[in-house]
């Protein structure tokens, strides 16, 4: 682990990052996307963390050249295991308003995404259930992005379109039912023959 992560893995070094330019721009792709082998924090990287807080959301958005280096695979990456199991960069990303609205301004780091990062759904712990799919039909912003961008919307999955939600506040939910619980979700699967193709029996009835 380096002293970067170790900087991005608190609130007061995520702040001097975004503080001072100067040592940002020490920042190297390597050390951004270097990811812990093993233990407790195994498979966490700088960009996990920068991604997982106000502060590091920020210092992405503020910082173009940092955010070109993030690396598609490490971003779309799920934690194989822990407290954490199944969570990514990305999922951390688009769970913000501020994260949306970066992937919608920043179409190098949209095309980052993947499609197995996108429909990726957590098999346990307080977010079972989620993707990061479900976090962009479940927000305006999301669903503007999905709207636009004919490349991000051919990612979609069946699986990750009709997963459900099984406990928790958010329990039920599906990024299915939150396109289809919002005017512009309605109009993007009216419009999009491809997309509504991927609405299973068990999706629609859920």
């Amino acid at each position: 682990k380096s002293a970067l992560f170790y900087l991005a893995a608190n609130t007061e070094g995520r702040q001097l990052l975004k503080d001072v330019a100067v040592l940002r721009a020490k920042i190297t792709d390597e050390g951004l996307n270097a990811v812990v082998a093993e233990g407790p924090l195994g498979g966490k990287s700088a960009l996990f963390y920068l991604a997982g807080f106000n502060e590091g959301r920020q210092l992405l958005i503020d910082d173009e050249v940092l955010r070109a280096k993030i690396d598609f695979q490490v971003f779309n990456a799920v934690l194989p295991e822990g407290e954490h199991k199944g969570l990514s960069a990305l999922f951390l990303l688009v769970n913000s308003h501020e994260g949306q609205q970066l992937l919608n301004s920043d179409p190098n780091l949209r095309g980052k995404i993947t499609k197995e990062g996108l429909n990726a759904v957590l098999a346990e712990g307080e977010d079972k259930g989620k993707s990061a799919l479900l976090f962009l039909t479940g927000f305006s912003e999301g669903r503007q992005l999905l709207i636009g961008n004919a490349e991000l919307r051919g990612k979609i999955t069946k699986e990750g379109l009709n997963s459900v939600v099984v406990e928790g506040p958010m329990k039920g939910t599906s990024a299915l039912s939150y396109l289809v619980g919002s005017y512009e979700g309605e109009q993007l699967l009216r419009d999009n023959a491809e997309l509504r193709g991927k609405i299973t029996k068990e999706g629609l009835n859920a």
